[in-house]
């Protein structure tokens, strides 16, 4: 191996201990973006209850909906998830696939409402208490195919050689035993970049698993029946972990000395945060409902840890393997998630059946990230979430038919990308399809729900090297299945 013995300089110019954080734009939206999870009555509907309420999951997107209960009202939801990434390797299409699973809880809630004996003016106040999972972050992702264009090491060394090695993270490579300096010239290199010749294996694991959950303590108050207010605290939760893997093999023996790399990143992310929500609805008419509602901010605290290691083996008698791992690094900040507007609408056609359509603006630029320990440590953050991400505008639809206690329904919910046009994820959609059926005995009640849920996004193996036009990754078409049952009691 070139310089083997120089390896040495490399250890003393780079500060293996250096304190730094490596929190960026992408766990910024992570964090935000919420695909509403809730009963399964409101799944069925893709969550378009704005205007209707009653359901104790309305409360999530309108508060106003928890005034809309008669009775007091029970209700358990857990459910099924599953999900199925594909890839395709965007230098030679070769495809993979892979799968996860679990169990988890999408709703528990309690309501109950207090009638006032008015005959006229305030009629009833009502209360509720209400979790709702709100994302779910279980994936596994596999992506690799043979690239004769570039390496990471390429992007590494540009990285050395312009002096941007500032985290533990950053020192990976030289401590991996991947980048060398030239003692003489006293430029980074590695043996693959000096090569070129590529024609490397790469490959790209992605683990994760984790949810976003909100609790909501609501309270409302109906007005002749014709007018419902509302109001929320909303308490969330973060629980999210991933592991992301890289390899690099040089199967076809095309550099000198080079044999293998890889490299593993590990980060667990636990919080919560508050926010607070106003909303009403009016029903001007018995057939139809008009709702609107407003979201804080979501104040978020969360708390880091990271580590990563790597290990660089050669196939010269003086090489053999290099191995090196950061310790871990614990780092905590805060999130300012974007604020909400919604309106909404309902159709009712008596005891036979409703159609609901919701409108929810979203404006992700706003999202702000900071740090208590160094105010200006989220400063070029806060600079990149501005120019790359955009408002976006989801809209969610339901409909339900009723034949007596019985009732069938169905729903679409579309996500828009929260990315700019000029972004890679400018078409990071989502398409919710659901559909559902239930039997409502009266005091008790029992609905089923499945949600079909698409999107398609670029999985990125590493930022592109100065020396290099495009960006190497794989499309990842990632669909997704949701089976809920709630059992519920009204008394």
């Amino acid at each position: 191996m070139k310089y083997n013995f120089f390896i040495i300089l490399g250890l003393l110019i780079i500060f293996p201990f250096a304190s730094g954080f490596s929190q960026n734009q992408n766990d910024a939206i992570r964090y935000s973006q919420d695909f509403y999870g809730g009963t399964a009555r409101f799944n069925s509907m893709s969550g378009a209850f704005g205007a209707l309420g009653g359901d104790l999951s309305s409360a999530t997107i309108n508060p106003a909906g928890i005034a809309v209960l008669r009775n007091t009202q029970i209700t358990f939801t857990p459910a099924y998830f599953f999900n199925s990434s594909k890839s395709t390797f965007l230098m030679d299409n070769t495809r993979d696939e892979d799968y996860t699973n679990n169990l988890n809880i999408n709703n528990a809630g309690f309501g109950t409402s207090f009638n006032l004996n008015n005959q006229s003016g305030w009629k009833r106040v009502n209360f509720g208490i209400n979790y709702n999972h709100l994302r779910n972050y279980n994936r596994n992702i596999v992506a690799h195919g043979i690239n004769d264009y570039s390496s990471k090491a390429d992007y590494y060394v540009a990285q050395a050689n312009k002096g941007n090695w500032q985290t533990p993270r950053d020192s990976l490579p030289n401590y991996g035993g991947l980048v060398f300096q030239d003692p003489d010239s006293k430029d980074f290199f590695s043996d693959i970049t000096l090569d070129e010749n590529y024609g490397l294996e790469q490959r790209k694991y992605l683990d994760s698993e984790g949810f976003k959950g909100e609790y909501t303590f609501s309270a409302g108050a109906n007005y002749n029946n014709i007018f419902y207010i509302g109001g929320a605290l909303g308490v969330q939760k973060v629980d999210y972990s991933r592991r992301i893997s890289y390899h690099e093999r040089d199967i076809n023996d095309k550099t000198l000395y080079f044999n293998r790399f890889s490299e593993q990143h590990d980060l667990t992310v636990s919080g919560s945060g508050v926010n607070l929500k106003i909303g009403a609805i009016v029903k001007p008419t018995d057939w139809l409902r008009i709702g609107g509602a407003f979201h804080s901010p979501t104040f978020l605290g969360l708390e880091e840890e990271s580590s990563s290691s790597m290990e660089t083996q050669y196939v010269d008698s003086m090489g053999g393997t290099y191995e090196y791992k950061t310790r871990t690094n614990y780092f905590e900040y805060d999130l300012n998630t974007p604020q909400k507007v919604i309106g909404s609408a309902a159709f009712l056609f008596g005891k036979k059946g409703l159609i609901s359509v919701e409108y929810e603006y979203v404006d992700y630029s706003k999202m702000r990230m900071r740090a208590d320990q160094d105010q200006d440590a989220f400063h070029d953050v806060n600079s990149d979430i501005t120019q790359e991400f955009t408002p976006v505008h989801n809209i969610r639809g339901g409909g339900e038919i009723r034949f007596g206690a019985i009732s069938l329904r169905g729903g679409y919910a579309y996500y828009g990308s929260p990315y700019k046009s000029d972004q890679p994820g400018k078409d990071e959609v989502r398409h919710h399809i659901s559909g559902g059926a239930g039997i409502n005995s009266g005091g008790f009640f029992i609905d089923m729900a499945g949600t079909y849920m698409m999107t398609e996004k670029t999985m990125f193996f590493y930022d592109k090297p100065p020396s290099k036009d495009r960006l190497i990754g794989a499309d990842i078409n990632s669909t997704s299945f949701r089976f809920t049952i709630t059992a519920g009691f009204r008394m």
